[in-house]
Formats: C-alpha cells, structure tokens, sequence
C-alpha cells in the first residue's frame, strides 16, 4: 500500500534553460512545492493531499525565505493542487509556466538514471539521492534508489519534491512504494492538468453598473464600455449578462476633462460572491498622457488579476487624463464576471 509522503525545498538549474526550479516546505514540514511564476504572478504546485488546508506557509532551505500560498484549485484526481504565492518567497519564483510545458517522453523511459532532490534534516539543506526509474507510463513513473546508505532511503515528507534527469525537473513524487521507491506525476503532465486555470478565457459579461468611484482615491467617469472582437471595438449601452464571445471588455475611465493629473497607483478588486462570480484574469493597461484633443496612449506593465480577487499596479508616479482597463480573461469561464471596486490614487 501506498504511504502518503511529505514535501521539501530544493533549487536546482533546469539545463538548457536560464530558470532555476525552487520547491518550498509546507506546513510542518508536511511536504514539497515547486514554484512557478507565470504573466508576473507566483504559484506554489505540490500534491493535493499535501494542500491540507486552503491557506498555507511556505519556507525555503537555508538560508530561509518565507511565504503563504492561497490553494485556488485542486485536481483530486490526479492528487494535484495549486496556491497564489505571497511574500518574500513570491520574489525566488523564477521557474516559468512555460518550462512545465516541455515533453519529457524521451527522459522518463525505463531505466533512465537521475537524481531524488529533496530538503533534509528540518529544511537545513538540498539533497539528491541516486536513483533510476523502474516503471513509467504516459502519465506517472516510479524511482527506486541505487545507493547504498542512509540517506538514500525515501522517508515521510517527500511528496512533492522533485525528480531530475540531465538536470532537468521531470515530475513531482506524489506517494512513497517503500523506503527505496517512490511514484512521480510527470511534469509536462502537471502542464497540461492546470494550463486550462492559469491561461482561462471566454466567461460573461459583467453588470458594468457596479463599478463605482471609490472615496479614498482621485475621482473619476466611467466614459466608455465596449466589447473588442477582431480590432472591432462595439460600445455596450446597457449592463450584460450574456455568454462572453471570446471579445475582449474595455472599459475607459476619466480622471481630467483637461491637463493629466498625478497618478502613482491603480487598484482592482472584486468578489467571487460566494462562487457565484468571478473576476479578471488576464488584463492591459494603458494610460492617456495627452491633453484634450492630443491623445497619448501608453501601455504599463499590469501582471495577471491573481485569484485573490485584488491587484495593485504602480504607475510610476505619471500623469494621466484617462486609464483604460482591457480584460482578456476570467478565472472561471463559466460565472458572470464582477469588477466592483476601482480606485485611483
């Protein structure tokens, strides 16, 4: 039978590739997570039986670096879970979706030789232990270690950590066979389980009526809505409740009727109401730096709205007259959408 195993940290290079793989403690030492940083946001995958609440903290090896991960979606299925990263951790997160996303099919064959890594005796250091893969599928594989000592020996803890070949991260173990052999999920599979929630599109169109200025921030109109599709841009008249048509939402927002004002920051937020909603994903930027009659449209740099439901975006202590909002994508495709908080300060 199966042991469930727990997680540890680990930073090791991906060969071929400038990014390094990070994998944090959880909890109590209850397990491992690898980071991933993906369009300016970090996230923490590990097993989801090592998720064993929604909130979680995070520690490296030594010398220690902290964080907390918000468990947004679990795969039960596949023993898979993902959590928004905050804190200093959020800044080590240098491994990128896109790795994931490389097809390991020609390194996970019986027999292939690599390394265990893991984080040992109370997250003091990284260690790699020998090993060679005795079973694989198109999904899963199973290591059995090859060295003849202590520390090779597969103990509680494990799941989530990591297993390379020629230096690169394959899979994530999810439960131990024994103290010499342990089963991973393969990496470009944990890729393929999650893409469909860090790259969501389509969902519905939100009650655009509900974005009021805010009363600690600079004043401001809501001067256009529209729906984007193909370079078209159709203005919206009344709030929708309709299925989004792959259109992008624009919304414009007026600071000035005249010259640009200070602006230093802009902050979204939005409830999910219970699961009864959802809010921006992928979004633009851009800032009307030019006065009326000369307009000046400048695009800044705005990361993923994370599944917490709340961005801030500095603006660089600029001017502007106008903001526009452009939504690409939602989290969950299948809710209405909310925005109901903007405030520009």
């Amino acid at each position: 039978m199966a042991i469930w195993i727990r997680l540890s940290l680990i930073v090791c290079m991906w060969s071929g590739t400038s990014h390094a793989a990070t994998m944090v403690l959880v909890g109590e030492e209850v397990g491992h997570a690898v980071l991933v940083q993906h369009r300016g946001n970090c996230y923490a995958v590990m097993p989801d039986h090592v998720a064993f609440k929604d909130r979680l903290s995070l520690v490296s090896a030594l010398p220690q670096v902290t964080g907390v991960a918000t468990v947004f979606h679990r795969r039960s299925d596949l023993d898979l879970a993902i959590g928004f990263v905050e804190g200093d951790l959020a800044q080590a997160c240098d491994l990128t979706w896109v790795d994931l996303s490389k097809d390991v099919s020609k390194l996970v064959g019986d027999t292939a030789s690599g390394g265990l890594s893991r984080i040992q005796f109370g997250g003091k250091f990284i260690d790699r232990a020998a090993a060679t893969i005795i079973d694989a599928d198109d999904n899963h594989f199973v290591i059995a270690t090859t060295q003849e000592w202590s520390n090779s020996e597969i103990m509680g803890g494990v799941s989530g950590a990591l297993f390379y070949v020629r230096n690169i991260p394959v899979g994530i173990a999810l439960t131990s066979e024994d103290t010499s052999r342990a089963r991973f999920l393969r990496m470009d599979r944990v890729h393929q389980a999650l893409s469909s929630v860090l790259e969501a599109s389509g969902g519905k169109h939100p009650v655009l009526a509900e974005i009021k200025g805010a009363q600690d921030g600079i004043g401001y109109r809501v001067t256009s809505q529209a729906r984007v599709l193909n370079g078209v841009r159709r203005g919206l008249t009344e709030a929708l409740d309709t299925t989004w048509d792959g259109a992008d939402l624009e919304i414009e927002f007026t600071l000035s009727n005249s010259a640009p004002i200070p602006l230093r920051s802009i902050l979204l937020e939005s409830a999910a109401a219970n699961g009864l909603a959802t809010f921006p994903q992928d979004i633009t930027l851009q800032l009307d730096r030019g006065s009326v009659g000369q307009t000046a449209w400048r695009e800044i740099f705005a990361p993923d709205m994370p599944p917490s439901g709340k961005l801030e975006v500095s603006t660089g202590q600029t001017y502007a007259r106008r903001v526009r909002l452009t939504i690409h994508s939602v989290w969950h495709p299948d809710r209405p959408m909310h925005l109901e908080r903007v405030v520009f300060r």
